[in-house]
């Protein structure tokens, strides 16, 4: 599903292990061909991304700010907790992650 694999693709480079550059090079590639994929959110998402790299390349965002637009655009698409690297340790993110929300009790 192209959801699935563009939010695959994000975390890929948001984790360090896909360059800014090798990302930019798989996504460009996708997006040159999305016209000819059936509309729906994958291509809307798609797009997304693409006018999140041109603003940022336009507006010369810091790598920092690059990383919380895309993380932000697919973090309602993801199936998973992410997990975010810091240093040498993993942090645990709950952002939007069903399971994490508990109901409030009345005690």
């Amino acid at each position: 599903m192209l959801i699935d694999e563009l939010v695959g693709r994000v975390d890929q480079y948001l984790d360090g292990d896909d360059s800014l550059e090798e990302f930019e090079r798989w996504f460009y590639d996708l997006a040159f061909d999305i016209e000819r994929r059936k509309t729906g959110r994958g291509v809307d998402l798609v797009h997304e991304i693409e006018g999140i790299l041109a603003e940022a390349s336009s507006a010369a965002w810091s790598r920092s700010d690059l990383n919380a637009e895309l993380d932000f655009a697919v973090q309602k698409h993801r199936q998973h907790l992410r997990v975010l690297r810091v240093g040498n340790e993993a942090a645990w993110r709950a952002r939007s992650w069903p399971l994490l929300q508990f109901p409030k009790v009345a005690l």
